[in-house]
């Protein structure tokens, strides 16, 4: 769970995540600041920038991490969402990068919840051809 509270912070910060998601106070602990940091007017020094990097996850994407399979929900598509959506469009593209198979879904893309698990064994089985 830190290292996925670290990549909502991550993507926040560069814009991938609209709104103000980065405010979310689970994310302060992650990086050892204090409940009463503000992002909006505490400064961001070499240090804790280099932290943020380095606890985001999709920092590290390499070609011999697992495959990864994500389904989002559509409605989560609102600013300030530390779940939104874009987090899997900008997974999959730099899962792309090193070649990590990746599939970035929305729950709206099935018709049903069993569709969307068949899809998952399916991508499963495949990957442990």
């Amino acid at each position: 769970m830190q290292t996925i509270r670290s990549n909502i912070l991550f993507l926040s910060l560069i814009g991938i995540i609209p709104g103000n998601a980065y405010l979310a106070p689970v994310l302060l602990p992650v990086l050892g600041l204090p409940s009463s940091w503000n992002w909006d007017k505490d400064p961001i020094d070499a240090r804790l920038d280099a932290t943020i990097l380095d606890a985001s996850p999709i920092t590290h994407l390499s070609k011999d991490d697992p495959p990864i399979f994500l389904i989002q929900s559509a409605a989560a598509a609102t600013p300030g969402n530390i779940h939104h959506p874009n987090i899997g469009k900008h997974l999959k593209e730099a899962a792309d990068k090193p070649g990590v198979a990746c599939i970035s879904k929305l729950d709206s893309d099935y018709e049903s919840t069993i569709a969307a698990n068949i899809d998952m064994v399916t991508f499963l089985e495949s990957c442990l051809r």
